[in-house]
């Protein structure tokens, strides 16, 4: 919720009417902005799409349903990965910097690894491009926004960006996935911090004069 409403107030999202933030930071976390009003639901649970089913057969999820969009798409499942992939890729940089030189491998890694061209990791991102894009383009459908924009390390990935956008045309419908703008947030680590910030402006602008 924070990093939609600070893209409505401070990002790319400004001029959007319809603006969904995806955060994939930790788990998956959605936030919808209509107009310049952050849509809460019915008991404040709205923007909890990554519990949306996309395999009723998948993986369980910790919100103890199965096939969960988060289940393949979070940050642990982008690292779930690349650690099957460390067993038949020793020449990835992916293998040097987590078996040789015993570092913690992170999503900031695999997205590293595959801008310089590193072919597991180009491969483990465009997966999750492709998982990412699945969501979204429910999403696309169902909401028929004006811009969805993808928070997190996974966003510097012009892979990932590319295969969401191709997925999102494949099977979204027409007129929605024709107009919607797909993109990375441009605020980086602030996103959270600015997200504060917006909903205090937001609250202290609608409160009535004299109050």
């Amino acid at each position: 919720m924070l990093g939609a409403m600070a893209e409505k107030w401070f990002g790319r999202g400004r001029d959007a009417g319809v603006l969904v933030y995806v955060s994939v930071k930790g788990g998956l976390g959605c936030g919808i902005v209509n107009d310049r009003s952050l849509f809460l639901g019915v008991s404040g649970s709205a923007g909890e799409l990554g519990h949306m089913s996309i395999d009723p057969k998948g993986p369980e999820c910790s919100c103890g349903s199965r096939g969960c969009w988060e289940v393949y798409s979070d940050e642990q499942a982008i690292l779930d990965r690349a650690f099957r992939a460390l067993r038949t890729s020793k020449d990835s940089l992916l293998f040097q910097w987590c078996i040789v030189e015993n570092r913690r491998l992170t999503v900031d890694d695999i997205v590293h690894a595959a801008n310089v061209g590193d072919q597991t990791a180009m491969e483990i991102v465009r997966e999750s491009g492709w998982y990412l894009g699945i969501g979204i383009a429910n999403i696309v459908n169902g909401l028929n926004p004006d811009m969805v924009i993808v928070g997190g390390c996974i966003a510097a990935s012009e892979i990932v960006f590319d295969e969401i956008n191709r997925v999102v045309q494949e099977r979204g419908l027409q007129i929605p996935a024709e107009k919607v703008s797909l993109v990375p947030t441009g605020l980086g680590d602030k996103v959270a911090l600015m997200g504060c910030i917006a909903l205090l402006l937001d609250t202290l602008l609608e409160q009535p004069e004299g109050r």
